[in-house]
């Protein structure tokens, strides 16, 4: 399970994980900390539009499948080295490259 391989990385015990806070001020700081150790960096607006690009001009052409192309968008990110965005904003993402793309191929 991954919160116990987690807790034996930090030396801590797994049930600590229900009593953290995940909307305070801590998770923020410890996610920046994360992404700075990682080198990851937030996603922007320009980085998203780039992705619709990126599913429109290269992904799109050879995948539909809203499953793969969430799994492509994933690895894109982490190629990248961009914390993904939250699920629904992924979602939103790829639907709205999908009625992009379809338009332009049936304007």
């Amino acid at each position: 399970m991954a919160i116990t391989f987690v807790a034996s990385q930090l030396n801590l015990l797994p049930e600590q994980f229900q009593d953290y806070n995940w909307r305070g001020r801590s998770i923020q700081n410890h996610r920046a900390q994360i992404r700075q150790f990682t080198g990851f960096r937030q996603a922007t607006v320009t980085d998203q539009n780039q992705l619709r690009t990126w599913l429109v001009d290269s992904a799109l052409s050879q995948e539909q499948d809203y499953h793969h192309l969430k799994l492509k968008v994933y690895a894109q990110l982490r190629s990248l080295r961009i914390e993904p965005p939250t699920p629904a904003r992924i979602k939103r993402l790829i639907r709205s490259a999908q009625h992009l793309f379809e338009r332009q191929l049936f304007p």
